[in-house]
């Protein structure tokens, strides 16, 4: 899905999001799976303990590689935090970039909005 150029503005838009925020966002490329994609992404979560992180303010971006679909999710401090549509801004922010086959820079964009987000709860640090 992503060339090395785009993996590496990924890392950086991550790197850039570290500078901001000590929340942790994940992003994670599934290339197929039976489940629906919020088990899917959920199950993954827990099973890489995620929901064990010290804040409770880990981010995951969980991509669906096969189908095109996403899930963007946090941890019971981010979502107690941040507006309660927050996650759905992040999901129609990333899927206007898809649209235009623009990946890298939908990811970008949302891991952006996201440490811009949780950075004044949870500065770096």
């Amino acid at each position: 899905m992503l060339s090395k150029q785009a993996q590496s503005l990924l890392v950086n838009a991550l790197q850039q999001a570290k500078l901001k925020t000590s929340a942790t966002i994940h992003v994670h490329f599934c290339h197929r799976t039976k489940k629906a994609p919020v088990v899917a992404a959920t199950q993954f979560f827990k099973h890489i303990k995620l929901d064990k992180s010290k804040n409770k303010n880990t981010v995951l971006i969980y991509i669906l590689e096969q189908n095109r679909q996403f899930v963007i999710m946090g941890d019971i401090a981010a979502d107690a935090l941040l507006p309660k549509d927050f996650w759905t801004q992040c999901q129609v922010l990333l899927a206007g970039y898809f649209k235009k086959d623009q990946h890298s820079e939908g990811l970008e964009a949302v891991i952006k909005k996201i440490s811009d987000a949780l950075a004044p709860y949870f500065p770096a640090g």
